[in-house]
């Protein structure tokens, strides 16, 4: 009962130390994340030209200050664009998002002025690679703008998907090794039954064997030896029975 009590805590220290790792590992990933994004919009919003600020497709750039007309700029490939600029309810904007075909912001592709704090969305099908120019108007905090294709998989959605995925294998690791220790327990109490039920036969054994010697016991008449029935003759005295 000892080793078994051990094995239990060793289990769930084991299932503790798994946990912590894993939880460990996977803020480190998501906090390079942060700190990725923050270089990159640093480096990102170095890239300025009279045409506004290069955009990266599938890289969201934070933390932009809603300060009257702010332009943008981004080749993408053929396909479905989406734009989208999304804040914080705290700040209480009404922005108006807009998306050009030329460098003079004049050809209107499409705009998106949703009312509140709804996010700005714009869809557009690029038949051909091509350079879009953003535009986004508003005044009074800061806003996140993305512009990404169909293949993009939201940072969010990936870090909750591989906390369940954590989750699923410190289960499986913990189930796993209940499964074990409960084998070994099994198997430690039938050694210990057997062990302590094996002494009894052979005892009983050695006792038949004593009383059936006993039994067969012939004393000579003539020496007064123990002599066994079989026996012709005196194994002492050697004189004949």
């Amino acid at each position: 009962m000892i080793i078994v009590r051990i094995y239990q805590k060793n289990l769930i220290l084991v299932g503790i130390i798994i946990s912590i790792s894993f939880l460990c590992v996977y803020s480190f990933n998501f906090g390079n994340y942060d700190i990725n994004r923050t270089e990159l919009n640093h480096r990102t919003n170095l890239k300025l030209s009279q045409y506004g600020t290069e955009l990266t497709l599938n890289t969201e750039l934070g933390n932009q200050g809603a300060l009257g007309s702010k332009k943008y700029y981004i080749t993408v490939p053929k396909g479905n664009i989406h734009i989208k600029v999304t804040w914080d309810s705290f700040w209480d904007m009404d922005l108006t998002l807009r998306a050009y075909s030329d460098q003079n912001y004049v050809n209107l592709l499409d705009t998106s002025d949703n009312p509140g704090n709804e996010p700005e969305i714009i869809d557009l099908n690029i038949e051909q690679e091509m350079t879009i120019y953003i535009e986004v108007l508003g005044l009074g905090g800061f806003y996140n703008i993305l512009v990404h294709d169909d293949a993009y998989i939201s940072p969010q959605i990936i870090l909750t998907g591989t906390i369940i995925t954590a989750i699923v294998i410190v289960i499986v690791v913990i189930s796993g090794l209940l499964v074990y220790y409960k084998k070994i327990r099994i198997k430690e109490i039938q050694t210990f039954i057997t062990a302590e039920l094996k002494p009894y036969p052979a005892k009983m054994e050695e006792t038949k064997s004593d009383e059936d010697e006993e039994t067969n016991i012939f004393i000579c008449p003539y020496c007064g030896q123990e002599n066994l029935k079989s026996y012709k003759k005196c194994k002492y005295c050697k004189k004949k029975f």
